[in-house]
């Protein structure tokens, strides 16, 4: 009993097997199956076909209990054509070998083609869903211990098409539409207030004072909470002096740590820098160099195929890797500045004003960076900044500012006054003391602080997936993207982000004398 429904646009010669009239191949080449390890068969670096976890499980339990019924279709060097699904699957289920069949009659150009339609044509069938729903009732009758799951639907769909109903298809243009019978009850009213968890959620407008209030229930947000927090931080140093540059003459003293606490501090570091950097870049590269990981590394069949992919094929990387060093290098000078001038005036300042400005300054802090990234969305959507450079750079910019005010403000503290002061009785005017003295005495803070800046834009997600456009993408979101293809891409390019980083890091660990005298 066959549930599936398709068309009727088949050719005399295809039922036939001859071979068409265009003068092409023979429809049904002879072939013989062969069976290769799951190991030896590489993704295709074409296959635009995305599966995920939960897909694969489904493969793998269907195979666990029907078998490996459907070969693998692979070309002349071992490449899926497909079947990369249940390859996949063979390798979780740890399978010797795997029936393939190898295609060979087929250009570069028509295998490419037909990996679209082989994955298209299927999807463009429909299902007698009367019918589907009566074989599916009767499988329960004829076998009640089979687990339904196993034909793809869930168990809500399976039992919504037994009851006659219409399995849910994702991205159906169907469910955004209002039903038209609205007279019924309604589920939910202005006013209500769902509990999720740790969470709130409340039906109105957020721009209504009565409805924030009745969402919160007298509770304060986080921002408060760190503003709080800065207020009682700066109170505290407020009370102390860090002059540490000043015009008087000092000899630094060196503190001296006993044996027992050298050697603990040495611990504390290689376990840090172990567990965190070095194992899990190991991890990375390892599955980078692999062409199927399978929980473990086999240096014979290590390649730099993923590299050659990502870094040559996959169009979208090179641009990713120019963009995110454009806006990684503007939004770092444009925050040192900012923060610069900022910090330099709350410092000369100290004032009631200062003590307000600096709190309010750094609630971006205790904002998400994805939140954040829907705030200027929100914002600018309808602008024409929208989908450019430049909504990005203002997302990094108003998210990052805090950062840059609050460590240059750091290195300001260092300074005493009195060179300025100095200065100043010497005629000196603003710009002159600003330039000839402030700044080249933080120019190593100034260029620390744009070098980690740099690090975190260059690996910054949060604030730009929400944002980005065609032709704007970033490496993170390059990630994301590669990352419904095959996640050895996804490592192939975090090792090159990790070169990069490496790259701002080794910059930023040269002494003082080569780079910021």
């Amino acid at each position: 009993m066959n549930a599936k429904t398709h068309t009727h646009d088949v050719s005399i010669e295809a039922h036939q097997n001859k071979a068409p009239k265009t003068g092409g191949p023979c429809i049904v080449p002879s072939r013989a199956l062969e069976d290769l390890a799951p190991e030896t068969l590489r993704p295709h670096p074409r296959n635009a076909r995305t599966h995920s976890r939960k897909q694969i499980k489904q493969i793998t339990r269907s195979i666990e209990r029907f078998g490996f019924t459907n070969p693998v279709l692979i070309d002349g060097a071992n490449l899926i054509i497909a079947g990369h699904g249940r390859v996949e699957a063979a390798l979780h289920l740890q399978m010797k070998s795997v029936p393939c069949l190898r295609v060979d009659h087929l250009s570069p150009a028509e295998i490419r083609a037909y990996m679209i339609a082989d994955n298209q044509i299927a999807l463009n069938a429909g299902w007698d869903e009367e019918l589907l729903g009566l074989e599916l009732k009767e499988l329960q009758t004829i076998e009640p211990d089979l687990d339904l799951e196993l034909t793809g639907f869930s168990i809500a769909e399976v039992d919504h098409l037994i009851d006659s109903g219409k399995p849910t298809e994702p991205n159906d243009p169907a469910d955004d539409r209002l039903p038209e019978d609205l007279d019924g009850p309604p589920r939910c009213r202005l006013g209500d207030i769902f509990r999720l968890g740790g969470h709130r959620l409340i039906c109105g407008d957020a721009r209504d004072r009565d409805v924030v209030a009745a969402l919160m229930d007298g509770e304060r947000a986080q921002m408060g909470v760190i503003v709080v927090l800065i207020t009682l931080q700066r109170r505290y140093i407020g009370q102390k002096r860090y002059e540490t540059v000043s015009g008087k003459g000092y000899s630094p003293r060196t503190a001296r740590l006993s044996p027992a606490m050298r050697a603990a501090c040495l611990a504390v570091e290689i376990i840090y820098v172990g567990l965190g950097a070095v194992l899990p870049l190991i991890a990375v590269l390892l599955v980078a160099l692999s062409p199927l990981w399978r929980g473990w590394f086999d240096p014979s069949r290590a390649t730099l195929d993923n590299f050659r992919y990502v870094l040559e094929e996959f169009d979208l990387t090179q641009h990713a890797i120019f963009n995110s060093a454009f806006l990684s290098g503007l939004g770092a000078t444009i925050i040192v500045a900012l923060g610069f001038l900022q910090a330099y005036r709350l410092q000369s300042r100290l004032g009631w004003m200062a003590k307000v400005l600096q709190p309010v300054l750094s609630m971006p802090n205790g904002i998400p960076g994805i939140i954040f990234g829907l705030g200027i969305l929100i914002l600018l959507i309808r602008t024409p900044l929208y989908g450019t450079y430049w909504i990005i750079l203002i997302a990094y910019v108003a998210h990052y500012f805090p950062f840059a005010m609050r460590s240059l403000g750091a290195v300001l503290m260092s300074l005493s006054p009195e060179l300025e002061q100095s200065a100043r009785a010497s005629g000196a005017s603003w710009w002159q003391t600003l330039r000839i003295i402030v700044i080249p005495l933080t120019r190593p803070g100034l260029i620390a602080t744009w070098l980690m800046l740099f690090i975190i834009l260059l690996r910054e997600l949060g604030s730009t997936i929400l944002l980005y456009g065609q032709g704007t993408e970033t490496i993170g979101v390059a990630m994301l993207l590669l990352s419904e293809q095959n996640f050895h891409y996804v490592a192939a390019l975090a090792i090159v982000q990790v070169a990069l980083l490496g790259i701002a890091f080794a910059l930023l660990s040269r002494n003082s004398k080569s780079l910021f005298q």
